[in-house]
Protein backbone atom coordinates (compact mmCIF):
# COMPACT_ATOMS: atom_id res chain seq x y z
CA UNK A 1 0.00 0.00 0.00
CA UNK A 2 1.57 3.08 -1.16
CA UNK A 3 -0.03 5.44 1.74
CA UNK A 4 1.98 3.06 4.38
CA UNK A 5 5.25 4.77 3.61
CA UNK A 6 3.86 8.22 5.52
CA UNK A 7 3.27 6.43 8.43
CA UNK A 8 5.22 5.69 11.44
CA UNK A 9 5.72 2.43 13.20
CA UNK A 10 3.38 3.71 16.03
CA UNK A 11 0.84 4.93 14.37
CA UNK A 12 0.21 1.68 11.68
CA UNK A 13 -0.12 0.03 15.26
CA UNK A 14 -2.40 1.62 16.14
CA UNK A 15 -4.70 1.11 12.73
CA UNK A 16 -3.96 -2.02 13.50
CA UNK A 17 -4.86 -2.08 17.39
CA UNK A 18 -8.52 -0.58 15.95
CA UNK A 19 -9.02 -3.85 13.92
CA UNK A 20 -8.52 -5.56 17.01
CA UNK A 21 -10.73 -3.95 18.81
CA UNK A 22 -13.41 -4.89 16.72
CA UNK A 23 -12.40 -8.90 16.92
CA UNK A 24 -12.07 -8.34 20.97
CA UNK A 25 -15.65 -6.93 21.48
CA UNK A 26 -17.06 -8.99 18.98
CA UNK A 27 -18.46 -6.11 17.13
CA UNK A 28 -19.13 -8.58 13.41
CA UNK A 29 -21.73 -10.74 15.49
CA UNK A 30 -23.54 -7.84 17.59
CA UNK A 31 -23.60 -5.86 14.06
CA UNK A 32 -25.28 -8.93 12.64
CA UNK A 33 -27.67 -9.18 15.60
CA UNK A 34 -28.52 -5.90 14.96
CA UNK A 35 -29.01 -6.09 11.31
CA UNK A 36 -31.19 -8.76 11.38
CA UNK A 37 -33.29 -7.41 14.32
CA UNK A 38 -36.12 -5.97 12.28
CA UNK A 39 -36.47 -8.95 10.16
CA UNK A 40 -36.93 -11.31 12.84
CA UNK A 41 -39.15 -9.00 14.34
CA UNK A 42 -41.05 -8.75 11.60
CA UNK A 43 -41.50 -12.54 10.61
CA UNK A 44 -42.27 -12.86 14.58
CA UNK A 45 -45.48 -10.22 14.08
CA UNK A 46 -46.54 -12.03 10.79
CA UNK A 47 -46.97 -15.61 13.08
CA UNK A 48 -48.29 -14.15 16.17
CA UNK A 49 -50.97 -11.71 14.32
CA UNK A 50 -51.45 -12.76 10.91
CA UNK A 51 -55.10 -11.59 11.12
CA UNK A 52 -54.16 -7.83 12.10
CA UNK A 53 -51.28 -7.69 9.44
CA UNK A 54 -54.40 -8.98 6.72
CA UNK A 55 -56.58 -6.39 8.16
CA UNK A 56 -54.16 -3.84 7.17
CA UNK A 57 -53.87 -5.41 3.90
CA UNK A 58 -57.37 -5.23 3.27
CA UNK A 59 -57.81 -1.72 4.52
CA UNK A 60 -55.24 -0.25 1.92
CA UNK A 61 -56.28 -2.22 -0.51
CA UNK A 62 -59.53 -0.80 -0.24
CA UNK A 63 -57.56 2.56 -1.40
CA UNK A 64 -56.41 0.94 -4.07
CA UNK A 65 -53.14 0.02 -2.92
CA UNK A 66 -52.03 -3.51 -3.88
CA UNK A 67 -50.67 -6.03 -1.84
CA UNK A 68 -47.79 -5.66 -4.18
CA UNK A 69 -47.18 -2.03 -4.01
CA UNK A 70 -47.33 -2.27 -0.23
CA UNK A 71 -44.68 -4.49 -0.37
CA UNK A 72 -43.01 -2.41 -2.80
CA UNK A 73 -43.18 0.76 -1.13
CA UNK A 74 -43.46 -0.45 2.59
CA UNK A 75 -40.48 -2.65 2.16
CA UNK A 76 -37.37 -0.40 1.28
CA UNK A 77 -38.66 2.44 2.69
CA UNK A 78 -38.88 0.74 6.82
CA UNK A 79 -35.56 -0.61 5.97
CA UNK A 80 -33.95 2.42 5.14
CA UNK A 81 -35.54 4.21 7.53
CA UNK A 82 -33.99 1.47 9.80
CA UNK A 83 -30.77 2.11 8.35
CA UNK A 84 -30.48 5.60 9.00
CA UNK A 85 -32.07 5.92 12.44
CA UNK A 86 -30.64 2.82 14.01
CA UNK A 87 -28.25 0.41 12.31
CA UNK A 88 -26.11 3.32 10.78
CA UNK A 89 -25.96 5.22 14.45
CA UNK A 90 -24.88 1.60 16.46
CA UNK A 91 -22.32 1.13 13.80
CA UNK A 92 -20.54 4.18 14.29
CA UNK A 93 -20.79 4.09 17.58
CA UNK A 94 -19.03 0.71 18.10
CA UNK A 95 -16.37 2.42 15.62
CA UNK A 96 -15.85 4.87 18.34
CA UNK A 97 -15.12 1.78 20.75
CA UNK A 98 -12.60 -0.01 18.40
CA UNK A 99 -11.11 3.81 18.08
CA UNK A 100 -10.78 3.63 21.97
CA UNK A 101 -9.57 0.25 22.15
CA UNK A 102 -6.24 1.31 19.94
CA UNK A 103 -5.96 4.07 22.17
CA UNK A 104 -6.22 1.40 25.42
CA UNK A 105 -4.06 -0.91 23.55
CA UNK A 106 -0.91 1.78 23.57
CA UNK A 107 -0.48 1.59 27.52
CA UNK A 108 0.37 -1.83 29.01
CA UNK A 109 -2.49 -1.07 32.15
CA UNK A 110 -4.90 -0.71 29.39
CA UNK A 111 -5.84 2.75 30.11
CA UNK A 112 -6.72 6.09 28.03
CA UNK A 113 -3.15 8.17 27.80
CA UNK A 114 -2.49 11.25 26.30
CA UNK A 115 0.22 9.70 24.51
CA UNK A 116 -2.45 6.61 23.26
CA UNK A 117 -4.80 9.25 21.67
CA UNK A 118 -2.22 11.27 20.09
CA UNK A 119 -1.07 8.27 18.18
CA UNK A 120 -4.24 7.03 17.10
CA UNK A 121 -5.29 10.83 16.31
CA UNK A 122 -2.27 11.23 13.97
CA UNK A 123 -3.07 7.58 12.09
CA UNK A 124 -6.64 8.93 11.83
CA UNK A 125 -5.72 12.86 10.28
CA UNK A 126 -2.88 10.54 8.03
CA UNK A 127 -5.68 8.18 6.98
CA UNK A 128 -8.05 10.91 6.06
CA UNK A 129 -5.59 12.81 4.04
CA UNK A 130 -4.66 8.87 2.22
CA UNK A 131 -8.44 8.78 1.41
CA UNK A 132 -8.75 12.31 -0.12
CA UNK A 133 -10.97 13.41 2.57
CA UNK A 134 -11.21 16.13 5.06
CA UNK A 135 -11.82 15.55 9.12
CA UNK A 136 -15.71 16.36 8.05
CA UNK A 137 -16.33 13.99 5.44
CA UNK A 138 -19.27 11.27 6.45
CA UNK A 139 -19.36 8.29 6.00
CA UNK A 140 -22.29 6.43 6.58
CA UNK A 141 -20.95 3.57 9.20
CA UNK A 142 -17.87 5.56 10.60
CA UNK A 143 -17.82 8.89 12.50
CA UNK A 144 -16.26 11.98 10.86
CA UNK A 145 -12.22 12.23 11.68
CA UNK A 146 -13.20 15.32 13.91
CA UNK A 147 -15.89 13.45 15.40
CA UNK A 148 -13.87 10.31 16.20
CA UNK A 149 -11.26 12.79 17.44
CA UNK A 150 -13.69 14.83 19.99
CA UNK A 151 -14.86 11.15 21.34
CA UNK A 152 -11.47 11.01 22.51
CA UNK A 153 -10.52 13.53 23.86
CA UNK A 154 -13.69 14.58 25.51
CA UNK A 155 -13.35 10.81 27.28
CA UNK A 156 -10.08 12.71 29.11
CA UNK A 157 -7.01 10.70 28.05
CA UNK A 158 -5.27 9.71 31.97
CA UNK A 159 -8.83 8.95 33.46
CA UNK A 160 -8.64 5.12 33.62
CA UNK A 161 -12.79 4.83 34.28
CA UNK A 162 -13.99 7.57 31.91
CA UNK A 163 -15.21 5.14 28.87
CA UNK A 164 -16.79 2.48 31.12
CA UNK A 165 -20.71 4.33 30.70
CA UNK A 166 -20.38 4.29 26.95
CA UNK A 167 -19.15 1.19 27.00
CA UNK A 168 -21.54 -0.56 29.28
CA UNK A 169 -24.39 1.01 27.23
CA UNK A 170 -22.90 -0.93 24.15
CA UNK A 171 -22.89 -4.20 25.70
CA UNK A 172 -26.64 -3.37 27.01
CA UNK A 173 -27.79 -2.81 23.49
CA UNK A 174 -25.62 -6.32 22.78
CA UNK A 175 -27.56 -7.79 24.63
CA UNK A 176 -30.57 -6.34 24.45
CA UNK A 177 -30.44 -7.24 20.68
CA UNK A 178 -29.75 -11.15 21.38
CA UNK A 179 -32.67 -11.45 23.44
CA UNK A 180 -34.83 -10.21 21.10
CA UNK A 181 -33.86 -11.94 18.39
CA UNK A 182 -33.13 -15.60 20.39
CA UNK A 183 -36.70 -15.00 21.88
CA UNK A 184 -38.06 -14.36 18.74
CA UNK A 185 -36.38 -16.87 16.86
CA UNK A 186 -37.43 -18.85 19.37
CA UNK A 187 -41.42 -17.86 19.08
CA UNK A 188 -41.08 -18.94 15.57
CA UNK A 189 -39.55 -22.45 16.03
CA UNK A 190 -42.37 -23.07 18.55
CA UNK A 191 -45.10 -21.50 16.35
CA UNK A 192 -43.72 -23.23 13.58
CA UNK A 193 -43.89 -26.93 14.95
CA UNK A 194 -47.19 -26.32 16.23
CA UNK A 195 -46.29 -26.70 19.94
CA UNK A 196 -48.72 -24.39 22.28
Amino acid sequence: MRCCSVFNDEEIEAVFAHEIGHIRYHHLLERGLVMVLPVVLWLTLLAAFPQTIQRLSNVSAGWGVSTAVQTALFVPLAMGIYALAIFGPYSRRLELEADLFACLDADPEGRLTSRGVARFVGALEKLARANGGGKRRFVWLHPTVEQRVDFLHELGPDCPTAALPFQRRLRTIARLAAAVVLGALGYLLVAGSGIS
